[in-house]
């Protein structure tokens, strides 16, 4: 069957792989455990470039020698979104209701991640580049998407969630074909090489990870 995946990278990430020695995980590899019988089309990675911050200047470095890696897939192709950093203020925490005193902090959030796996989701659906769908992501915000995936193009679509505390999306669970989990003994079978090439050089697994 001809499978296309869909994969929210942020959602992925924090959910399943931060803090672990999985990190440096082969894509396709992955999918291609997971789904033996599938031919394995396309796979679509969504997510943005991260900011440095004081406690971790290497966060951006990291994040790019992944995305090098990522391109020696010929099936992968990475679409971007964007953060957006905001100057707000919140308050402290266990503080009286009549003295709250706030600190200047700054929000972040990802913009466009949810929006472009939705399009692609459907755009790829409509000419038939796939028959069934496997959606990466715990976001409840996909749930429209998948099912009109499902209910109108009347193709396959599993829902794949990240969150290693199996915490559901009760709405992208309903609208799914099949709703599975990502398992920790798959992600550890699953690494690239330690170092990689491409046209350009080296690629080299993060020391910290």
């Amino acid at each position: 069957m001809t499978t296309n995946i869909y994969i929210d990278g942020f959602n992925f990430y924090y959910g399943c792989l931060k803090d672990t020695r999985y990190k440096w995980l082969d894509l396709e590899k992955f999918f291609n455990t997971i789904f033996p019988y599938d031919n394995i089309n396309q796979i679509r990675y969504f997510t943005s470039k991260v900011f440095t911050t004081q406690n971790d200047p290497h966060k951006l470095k990291r994040q790019e020698e992944y995305l090098r890696a990522l391109r020696t897939i010929p099936i992968l192709s990475i679409h971007y979104g964007q953060f957006q950093i905001n100057e707000c203020f919140k308050p402290f925490v266990n503080q009286k209701k009549h003295c709250m005193r706030m600190a200047k902090v700054f929000d972040t959030k990802e913009k466009g991640t949810d929006v472009n796996l939705a399009t692609y989701l459907l755009m790829d659906g409509i000419v038939n580049n796939y028959e069934k769908a496997v959606v990466v992501s715990n976001d409840g915000d996909l749930k429209i998407a998948v099912e009109v995936v499902k209910n109108t193009l009347k193709h396959e679509v599993i829902v794949m969630n990240p969150d290693r505390n199996k915490t559901k999306s009760w709405a992208l669970k309903k609208a799914a074909t099949k709703y599975i989990y990502v398992y920790e003994r798959t992600l550890a079978k699953c690494q690239f090489p330690t170092i990689l090439t491409d046209a350009h050089g080296t690629i080299t697994k993060p020391a910290s990870w």
